[in-house]
């Protein structure tokens, strides 16, 4: 009897370290598949801080993890938080071209991964000599959907609308209520691009309001002017200062988020990153005549243009987004992520490749 009694104690201590090493086994092949539960927090530095990305968040883990990110044990930490003799110590630092041909600092942690973070076009960084940045960085950082492109990072997206935040479509009498054809808020009076001929163009057959440093008064910060615009105008000009590929700025996004029709102007693919019928491209017609006629057919039939505002019901326009920094914390915490080592930034982010301008940007507008 004591016998047995040994022998079933024994069986029941081998099978509890049988459990037990199984289940260690386990939970160690699933921490090694989500980081976030070790006790390993990257840290991002950036060298040069855009109060739109530090908008909502601090320099804490807890604040990253409010982004909800797959993999969240990562920190965004700047020079107001995180003094520059540590800068060693940060296993990446984020850098836009401009603030990093200003400022090099020296590479003195080999194991560092250095970020590419490009927000402009190859427009916008002439005459900085490229060249001079080759072999530089690891990750690229950037709006470019490209295969050369590590971490790509529009401005905005468009998601499935969620229950709680219904939208109210329009009626008639909505449409009906806008006394003014269309509108355009405009910083930058002297770009490069072709914006400002098209719209010279466009007025002749339709009258064009311009708001900003460029014409009538209008208040650029908050809501009031594009809540304005809302109620008035039929359509709004999100025309890009730069025709160049896969560049949309976060005035189409925020003219999205209002019951106005966007007329868009740039390098872009929008059938791709947009919803059908949800903006008017120039490009789909022959000149600013025929853009112009349409637009007016528009005006007189509020039916077709509530189609416009129709894909609101399902959908919704998200400016400023931040799932590019939770890609970006998936690939520090990667240990076997393909950095780069030899990079020839000149040849990424060539103007002549990715932009059009002068005569070849007047054809593609057809002016």
């Amino acid at each position: 009897m004591a016998v047995n009694r040994a022998y079933c104690w024994h069986l029941v201590v081998i099978s509890l370290g049988v459990t037990l090493t199984v289940y260690i086994l386990v939970i160690s092949d699933q921490l090694a598949f989500f980081p976030q539960f070790k006790n390993d927090v990257k840290t991002i530095y950036v060298w040069d801080r855009p109060e739109w990305l530090f908008m909502k968040m601090g320099p804490s883990v807890e604040e990253f993890r409010k982004l909800q990110c797959e993999i969240s044990g990562c920190r965004l930490v700047d020079r107001r938080s995180y003094p520059e003799e540590k800068l060693h110590g940060a296993d990446s630092i984020l850098f836009t071209i401009r603030d990093f041909y200003a400022e090099r600092p020296e590479r003195t942690n080999p194991d560092q991964i250095w970020v590419l973070w490009i927000r402009e076009t190859p427009l916008h960084y002439y005459p900085i000599d490229l060249d001079s940045l080759n072999d530089v960085f690891n990750l690229t950082f950037t709006y470019l959907n490209d295969s050369r492109t590590d971490i790509y990072s529009p401005v905005g997206k468009i998601i499935r609308r969620p229950t709680a935040r219904r939208y109210h479509p329009r009626n008639v009498e909505f449409v009906r209520n806008k006394t003014k054809s269309v509108a355009w808020i405009v910083s930058n009076c002297w770009s490069r691009g072709q914006r400002s001929h098209y719209v010279d163009e466009l007025s002749k057959y339709l009258p064009v309001d311009i708001y900003g440093r460029c014409g009538l008064n209008c208040t650029r910060q908050g809501q009031y002017c594009m809540k304005m615009i809302e109620k008035d105008y039929h359509f709004y000009l999100a025309f890009e200062s730069m025709y160049c590929r896969d560049y949309v700025t976060e005035k189409m996004y925020r003219t999205l988020s209002y019951d106005v029709i966007p007329v868009v102007l740039g390098g872009a693919d929008y059938a791709n990153a947009f919803r059908p019928r949800s903006y008017i491209d120039v490009r789909d017609f022959r000149s600013p005549k025929h853009l112009a006629r349409y637009l007016t057919s528009l005006m007189k039939n509020p039916e077709q243009y509530l189609d416009y505002l129709e894909w609101k019901k399902s959908y919704m326009a998200i400016p400023y987004c931040t799932q590019s920094l939770c890609d970006l914390c998936k690939i520090l915490h990667n240990p076997d992520y393909g950095y780069k080592s030899e990079f020839q930034l000149d040849k990424y982010w060539d103007p002549d490749e990715q932009c059009l301008y002068g005569h070849r940007e007047r054809e593609a507008l057809h002016l």
